[in-house]
């Protein structure tokens, strides 16, 4: 087969592939809030214009290093990695329908299945009051209560708090309760107040690191045509850090048993990790090597020249359009592993959608603004972490059936290129600002009843996320056939994303 035929038939393949496939979409920039700008090549966005009159090919390797200095949480504070969605509320993990108060004593709403938090009520004698034994109700973790399945920590954590909640007494043993009844200060999500507990939940800070090879390959027919193919590998790793968010208090402060029982037995590191493994999650660090998701993308940029009244050259306008579509050959986040991460789009299949236009200045600049749309397939998906309660944040502790329709992303970019401005230098640069608009999530368990005991409302909330990336880039012409460059790329500004800070460098074949 001649190269041309070849080439025809793959143009229109891919062609009738993207709009085939229009119902399972996704978009560039990639939805992915822990790097929502990916880029393939120190050229930025990449939509600048070259003079070609004839086919041409060219592969670009751009060997990376990334890391994040923290995060932005919902409202562009700037936050720890792992509080980028809001501190991890331990105290949540009690919430859900209310607590019934029936022997044995057990809280089913925070475990919406057959298993639930067991506490068994036990008669003892305690105490002498005028003289005579009092009888008290005690409420204890007995035999069958012990292992994940029936959430030792999780009980042993609500029913410690809660006699903290009434016993404030500085000296006493957090482990003795002589009460009659449970008060659920601490553990009854109708007296929560977040404004109040937010200062003693855990800080989860995040060792985040990523570090891979990209690649692009470029086919450009002439006459403004051309298709473009993306993808890498990569390795990253977080190592999770759990930190006390309030100090322990000293022994004669006030509300100081209340203070240390709640790090005792809820936010320390050991018992958070003790706690997050009775719900099937791995809190521990995570490293791994995977595939980034593949985008092709066929693009047209026709140049018009603008002349004065004497026929010489003003500025060349080149309108630039696309449509791509995302492979999800990357890998998708695992719900199980608190922090391992989605290397592409999550599982999901996309297209894109993009434009902008560029003016070309003689022997000077270039300027372009452009932007984009996508929009994303529907998925029904099991066994997914759901919040039992809208204060419930960082740690979801129980899973269910639903289905996720991602929404949509659009990004607006100004670019700048100054080409061999010295001798053969050329500078590149990039402002976008992304946006994803909240996901739609609907619960899809055969029990109705079932159904209600989940807030996936707090889910579609923290599924928006927004980024102003700012992306320059310095290149070598070598020789007609081969370039060299390095690139730079950072947050200035977001809300609910990693602040990574990227360095790219590619190597340009030209063929």
């Amino acid at each position: 087969m001649k190269p041309e035929s070849f080439f025809k038939i793959f143009f229109v393949s891919l062609i009738f592939t993207v709009f085939l496939t229009k119902q399972k979409v996704i978009p560039t920039p990639i939805n992915n809030q822990y790097d929502p700008v990916v880029v393939h090549t120190i050229f930025g966005t990449d939509k600048f214009y070259s003079k070609k009159n004839k086919f041409n090919m060219s592969l670009h390797l751009s060997p990376f290093y990334q890391h994040s200095s923290g995060a932005r949480d919902s409202k562009g504070k700037k936050v720890p990695e792992g509080d980028m969605l809001g501190r991890w509320n331990m105290f949540g993990l009690f919430y859900g329908q209310k607590v019934v108060t029936v022997v044995p004593v057990s809280c089913l709403a925070a475990s919406p299945s057959d298993k639930q938090f067991l506490l068994n009520q036990q008669n003892v004698y305690r105490g002498d009051v005028h003289d005579a034994l009092v009888e008290v109700q005690d409420y204890i973790p007995t035999a069958e209560t012990q292992g994940r399945d029936r959430y030792f920590n999780l009980s042993e954590a609500w029913r410690v708090l809660d006699n903290a909640s009434e016993v404030q007494d500085p000296t006493a043993d957090p482990t003795v309760y002589n009460y009659f009844d449970l008060d659920y200060i601490f553990t009854k999500e109708d007296d929560f107040d977040l404004d109040i507990w937010d200062g003693w939940l855990p800080l989860t800070y995040v060792d985040y690191e990523k570090m891979g090879l990209r690649g692009q390959l470029n086919f450009d027919f002439g006459f403004g045509f051309g298709v473009n193919v993306k993808g890498g590998i990569v390795d990253y790793e977080q190592k999770p850090t759990f930190k006390q968010g309030t100090s322990i208090a000293d022994a004669s402060t006030p509300w100081s048993h209340t203070i240390n029982s709640i790090y005792e037995y809820l936010t320390k590191p050991e018992v958070i990790e003790a706690i997050a493994n009775e719900v099937g999650l791995d809190v521990r660090g995570y490293h791994k090597t995977e595939l980034e998701d593949t985008h092709f993308e066929i693009y047209w940029n026709l140049p018009f020249k603008l002349k004065d009244d004497e026929g010489d050259l003003i500025a060349t306008v080149i309108p630039y359009l696309s449509v791509g579509m995302w492979i999800p050959t990357g890998k998708k986040k695992d719900i199980n592993k608190a922090f391992s991460l989605p290397t592409g789009n999550d599982d999901f299949w996309g297209v894109t959608f993009e434009g902008s236009i560029n003016i070309d200045f003689p022997s000077t600049i270039q300027i372009g603004f452009g932007g984009g749309a996508a929009f994303y397939e529907s998925k029904n998906i099991k066994s997914y972490r759901v919040p039992s309660s809208i204060y419930q944040a960082g740690i979801y502790p129980w899973k269910a059936s639903i289905k996720k329709s991602p929404g949509a992303v659009w990004y607006v970019n100004a670019s700048f290129k100054a080409e061999k401005f010295i001798e053969d230098f050329s500078f590149f640069f990039d402002y976008i600002h992304t946006e994803h608009i909240k996901d739609s999530i609907k619960m899809q368990e055969t029990d109705s009843t079932r159904n209600q005991y989940f807030k996936p409302e707090r889910l579609e909330e923290d599924s928006k996320w927004r980024a102003n990336v700012i992306h320059s880039g310095l290149n070598y012409h070598v020789s007609p056939g081969l370039e060299m460059g390095i690139s730079f790329q950072a947050p200035m500004s977001g809300a609910r994303i990693y602040k990574t800070t990227t360095i790219l460098g590619t190597i340009s074949f030209n063929f």
